[in-house]
């Protein structure tokens, strides 16, 4: 095995900061899909969260969502919907690993940022919600 085999197959990131994140990421909540667990962090573009991680190379961009690479698959838990009959979706959901590995992203900047973000990084962990207890017309 050639030494460029070994480094394509190897993940793009790497760890940079020595910052402990399992404290935060244990406030954080749990069980969400991606994009709902990064409205907790400050400043993250939710909706380009998923395709900046296939880019990282820690989710994989299947036909039908996405699923986490075979090195991640502590991080994240996949569950298959039916959306219609015959048609299946991927959904990624976060473990508490996966927590700790997507807040230091996100303080490697890693993790696509809005254009209006104040360059501050803080969490502000989301209130847990008894099912079908939102208004969707109450604004």
């Amino acid at each position: 095995m050639t030494n460029e085999s070994l480094t394509r197959n190897r993940p793009k990131y790497y760890k940079r900061s020595n910052l402990s994140p399992c404290g935060v990421a244990a406030e954080l909540t749990t069980n969400l899909t991606i994009p709902e667990f990064c409205r907790q962090l400050n400043g993250v573009n939710t909706q380009k969260v998923q395709r900046a991680l296939a880019k990282l190379r820690v989710l994989i961009n299947l036909n039908n969502g996405y699923e986490p690479d075979f090195y991640y698959n502590v991080h994240f838990k996949v569950r298959s919907f039916e959306y219609k009959p015959g048609k299946h979706r991927s959904c990624c959901f976060i473990t508490e690993v996966g927590a700790g590995l997507l807040y230091k992203l996100y303080l490697d900047d890693f993790l696509p940022m809005r254009k209006d973000w104040d360059g501050n990084y803080s969490v502000t962990p989301l209130e847990p919600t008894p099912p079908y207890s939102r208004n969707i017309h109450q604004q």
